[in-house]
């Protein structure tokens, strides 16, 4: 055994400290522990009194290296020190007590006994087993939380301080639609919507000034394809290490409720649309209630007057010359009375499910033909030139001659109605330069024009521009509906062109049909 005159001394010393130490001879015997050591081998052996000689061996019965990997049997404490003449740091498993499992570390430094030359072994040994509980359960929790990641149907990444990828889940890539390779290292700049970035920088400078811990916010990456992904994003300052920020970011694809807000949105802009509609449908009734009850009763006064007058010529033997005049004027009216019951029966025909039509071939020249011939009275009456222009080989559509009469009659008429004394009336018929399929009817005319906000408008039922209301000149507002659910019936369009003080022209297209009459009737 190995002897010294001072052990005395050095004994003495260390006792007094706090760490544990203990000599091994090179036989694996206990040489000396100091007071602290002699406890905690106590401890391991249910409190029996330790002497020199012991095994150390039978205290620690399995050393583990510094990485956490079990030595060899054959590899003890001693053993390494001594074999590589070297300090080693080693994990040991003390003998398992009533509390359960213990663990020390230990450094093993390899000496010789100055006076004897006695190899031996000098132990300090500090107890881990808290620490290496608290250990594996931070590594419980590092595991979990990688299953989380690895697994989880949220969206997890991890932004440095600088703005840059450290690390992405399977989700997060799946939901922006990049792989992890793509986004590790690059800027979270790059993938997030120019219009968003501005504020989530602002947030996350805030959140590292110490404002917030976190914030939340919605925002949009931008996929691989450059489709915006809306997102719900919930960001955390995660830690900081030298100065050196990380956030974890927890993003859900809000796409579908977006899709859900912008219908609710689209859905109460279509009520309050249909609101503002069923008002001016509401305004526009009781306007045509009321020009309805002028536009029949004047008229009908009108009737009843000229009527009564020559009632009155004629007891009074009037010639016939005297009596012209007023049969003209009952006339006229009556016609205007005919007029307005027809076109509140055409109304009523449409909203019963259409109007009575037979589709037959019909010559296009003949039809402006028809128009001009019983318009060329009127507008004689009223001092307006009426033109008529019919190309050649205009040719011929399929449709009910009568329903395309009333529509060209309507706007000739309007156009007569709405030019001054003096102006010119024009109806032309000619093939679509762009479309020689297609025959366009044209009637232009010098009048007092249509504002352009208004033009939209003239095809609703009732409805009655302003130029036309500051010139009082009669009307209901139903023709030009009429004329466009016609138009509408027959697979054309009609149009509008106009400027207030310069006139208007109304363009008609309709499907050129490739047969005449008579191959019709075969």
């Amino acid at each position: 055994m190995m002897r010294s005159n001072g052990a005395n001394f050095y004994r003495m010393a260390t006792d007094a400290l706090a760490e544990a130490f203990a000599i091994e001879d090179v036989d694996g015997r206990l040489v000396w522990a100091n007071n602290a050591a002699s406890t905690m081998l106590a401890d391991l052996t249910g409190g029996r009194r330790l002497c020199e000689g012991d095994l150390i061996r039978e205290y620690f019965p399995q050393v583990f290296d510094e990485a956490g990997n079990a030595c060899d049997e054959s590899q003890t404490m001693q053993r390494l020190a001594l074999d590589t003449n070297a300090t080693h740091d080693n994990v040991i498993r003390g003998a398992e007590t009533a509390s359960g499992m213990r663990w020390f570390s230990c450094r093993s430094v390899p000496m010789s006994d100055p006076l004897t030359g006695e190899r031996c072994v000098v132990h300090s040994l500090t107890e881990v087993t808290e620490q290496r509980r608290l250990q594996a359960e931070l590594e419980r929790h590092e595991r979990h939380l990688q299953l989380a990641l690895e697994y989880g149907p949220i969206g997890m990444a991890v932004v440095s301080g600088d703005g840059r990828f450290t690390e992405a889940n399977p989700a997060f890539c799946r939901l922006v639609g990049w792989d992890r390779e793509q986004l590790i290292g690059g800027p979270i700049r790059s993938i997030t919507h120019r219009d968003d970035f501005v504020a989530v920088e602002a947030m996350a400078r805030r959140t590292l000034s110490g404002g917030h811990e976190s914030f939340q916010i919605e925002m949009r990456f931008v996929g691989r394809d450059g489709t915006p992904i809306p997102v719900r994003a919930v960001v955390a300052l995660v830690g900081e290490a030298k100065g050196a920020h990380n956030f974890m970011m927890q993003c859900v694809d809000i796409t579908a409720q977006k899709r859900v807000e912008a219908a609710q949105i689209e859905a109460l802009r279509k009520e309050r649309q249909l609101v503002s509609d069923l008002r001016e449908v509401e305004r526009l009734r009781a306007d045509f209630v009321a020009t309805a009850s002028h536009e029949l009763r004047t008229p009908l006064v009108s009737l009843l007057g000229f009527c009564e007058l020559m009632a009155e010529e004629l007891d009074g033997a009037a010639s016939v010359a005297e009596l012209r005049p007023l049969v003209e004027s009952a006339t006229r009216n009556g016609h205007r009375l005919q007029q307005l019951i027809d076109d509140l029966l055409a109304i009523a025909q449409i909203e019963a499910g259409g109007m009575n039509r037979r589709f037959d071939p019909v010559s296009v020249a003949s039809l402006v033909g028809s128009v001009g011939e019983l318009m060329a009275v009127i507008a004689r009456r009223e001092h307006v030139d009426l033109d008529l222009d019919v190309g050649d080989e205009v040719g011929w559509v399929i449709g009910d001659a009568e329903q395309l009469e009333r529509v060209l009659l309507n706007i000739v008429g309007n156009a007569v109605k709405f030019t001054p004394a003096g102006g010119r009336v024009r109806l032309s018929a000619t093939t679509s330069p762009q479309a020689m399929d297609e025959v366009v009817l044209e009637v232009e005319d010098t009048g007092i024009g249509i504002p352009l906000a208004e033009q939209d408008q003239l095809f609703t039922r009732f409805y009655r521009s302003s130029t036309a209301r500051a010139a009082a000149v009669a009307g209901t507002g139903l023709g030009l509906a009429i004329a466009a659910e016609i138009v509408d019936a027959h697979d054309g369009s009609i149009a509008v062109t106009s400027r207030p003080g310069e006139g208007s022209t109304f363009t008609i297209r309709l499907p050129r049909s490739p047969i005449k009459q008579a191959d019709w009737s075969i």
